[in-house]
């Protein structure tokens, strides 16, 4: 069973980590160097850029989400079993 966990955890980690690196991609292809460069150090500062410009970063933003959600999931079902 934890083995699953595990497993599921990665791949919600995975589609997190997808998405700020898509949303940083954007930012700097948009010329904030920046933003990109912060963001891939710190997390909330690709969502709140995906917040801002959400008709670029509309799907990136979306795996953020389902990354965090799908961690914290994961994380309420392993400790309930």
């Amino acid at each position: 069973m934890e083995a699953i966990f595990l497993l599921m955890g990665g791949i919600a980690g995975l589609c997190g980590l997808a998405g700020v690196v898509w949303t940083m991609v954007v930012a700097i292809q948009n010329g904030d160097i920046a933003w990109g460069i912060i963001g891939l150090c710190c997390g909330i500062v690709a969502i709140v850029y995906a917040v801002q410009h959400i008709d670029e970063c509309k799907v990136p933003l979306i795996l953020m989400v389902v990354g965090v959600v799908g961690r914290i999931l994961i994380q309420v079902l392993a400790m309930s079993t």
